[in-house]
């Protein structure tokens, strides 16, 4: 299983990243291998459509799974579309990456079956 972190620069030890479609950087982790992949989300200062782009990004990179702090309704809908499902960390502001593979891993986290906030006007410009 591949799951993706939203973070900083993409390290363990980044700084966990609260906006997926604006998220800087994502952690790729094969949670098999342990293998790690730092991808640069190149949506990160597109005009609109953010959520749905890193969406597209997350299933060039064959990701199962996606970890961030919020989802909006365009980016939940495109990965729910990709079969990918998605957790959320909201208080996560003070985490790591590497904090947060370990919620997960330790059956902490919950799949999303809903945007977690209405679009981007809630969310990082």
């Amino acid at each position: 299983m591949k799951v993706a972190i939203t973070s900083g620069s993409g390290a363990l030890d980044a700084g966990f990243d609260l906006h997926f479609g604006r998220a800087s950087h994502f952690c790729l982790i094969d949670l098999e291998s342990e293998a790690i992949e730092t991808v640069a989300n190149p949506a990160v200062s597109a005009s609109s459509g953010a959520g749905i782009q890193a969406a597209q990004l997350m299933g060039q990179h064959a990701v199962n799974a996606v970890i961030s702090g919020s989802f909006g309704p365009k980016a939940f809908q495109a990965l729910n579309t990709a079969g990918i499902t998605m957790y959320a960390v909201p208080n996560g502001d003070s985490l790591i990456v590497g904090d947060v593979l370990a919620q997960m891993k330790a059956g902490g986290l919950q799949p999303l079956d809903t945007p977690s906030h209405g679009g981007h006007a809630q969310g990082k410009h």
